[in-house]
């Protein structure tokens, strides 16, 4: 899969305007997702990830994934990150 790059939550609404074809991943819990939910997104908590990856190449291979990581996360990446989809 594609390396991400760092997309702000603004580079991601005007992607969305702009009608590019977007997989939105939001790594967050079930019970966090309840709680606000990110429009259109593909809910797969974070450590569910490596047991979804065939399915995320899949995905990338259609369109861009953006991953949503919440700002609770103890990693350094805020916001949203994308990987463009393959050629």
């Amino acid at each position: 899969m594609p390396e991400a790059l760092e997309l702000s939550p603004r580079e991601l609404q005007s992607r969305l305007q702009a009608g590019d074809r977007l997989v939105i991943i939001d790594i967050r819990e079930p019970e966090e997702a309840a709680i606000s939910r990110l429009e259109n997104a593909l809910l797969i908590p974070m450590q569910s990830v490596p047991a979804e990856l065939q399915k995320l190449e899949a995905l990338s291979d259609e369109a861009d994934l953006i991953r949503f990581v919440p700002s609770r996360s103890p990693q350094p990446e805020r916001g949203c990150l994308a990987a463009p989809a393959r050629d």
